[in-house]
């Protein structure tokens, strides 16, 4: 498409000994970056690219009455994440919080990278769409140091969200026990659409605010660490 901020490349027969090692065509991000969608590597993009490319993606097809973006939608599931896992993985004493959150936010961040947000429906039969899907998020996870199974508050965090979503931003449905994916109660807020640049901004600030927790917490554990390995002196 003319204008379009993400656009298909081939790659030239005289590509840089770089560029011949890719599978591929690539997508030409905001940032000035080329990103590989089948061959994606953690170095070829940034936070705010996927930011850029999910605040700009609607979510449902575009069948919302309001603009709906993945980038305001992850926001909602990595908050919602963070209070389950503090419910949960913090009971122990072994928090994991910003972790889980971050993984809440990043659980769609392929499709700010060139992918879609395809509904269930369709996307389920595109098995090669899926395996894309998955390496992408790969590589997303790679960047990002985090595990590569989503954690369980993550998934359940994106279904009590959809459930939200569904109540608020579709008043004329129609039998709503039909929807497909329902398995969790709505949240107690409404869901009301954010501007594109609120929802990008957002987007960013969240995954820079919980990067520096995990580094806070990773900090944390080494001091803890060291100070019970410190040898201790006989009275």
């Amino acid at each position: 498409m003319q204008g379009s901020t993400l656009r298909m490349h081939a790659l030239p027969a005289s590509a840089t000994p770089n560029m011949s090692a890719r599978t591929g065509g690539w997508l030409q991000l905001q940032s000035g970056r080329r990103f590989w969608p089948l061959d994606p590597r953690p170095g070829d993009f940034t936070i705010e690219d996927i930011a850029h490319g999910c605040a700009h993606e609607s979510r449902y097809g575009g069948q919302t009455p309001r603009f709906y973006g993945v980038a305001q939608h992850s926001v909602l599931v990595s908050e919602r994440a963070e209070q389950l896992a503090h419910a949960g993985l913090c009971a122990d004493g072994k928090c994991r919080c910003a972790q889980v959150a971050l993984w809440g936010l990043l659980h769609d961040a392929s499709e700010g990278l060139g992918l879609k947000d395809i509904p269930a429906p369709l996307k389920q039969s595109l098995p090669d769409y899926l395996a894309v899907e998955r390496r992408v998020m790969q590589a997303v996870c790679e960047k990002f140091r985090l595990a590569p199974e989503e954690p369980q508050e993550v998934a359940q965090a994106d279904g009590e969200v959809f459930a939200t979503e569904a109540r608020d931003l579709f008043p004329k449905r129609k039998r709503p026990a039909e929807w497909g994916g329902l398995v969790h109660p709505p949240l107690a807020y409404a869901v009301v659409p954010w501007p594109i640049p609120a929802s990008e901004g957002r987007y960013v600030s969240r995954c820079y605010e919980l990067t520096w927790q995990i580094e806070q917490d990773a900090r944390s554990r080494r001091r803890t660490r060291q100070w019970w390995l410190k040898p201790r002196t006989q009275p």
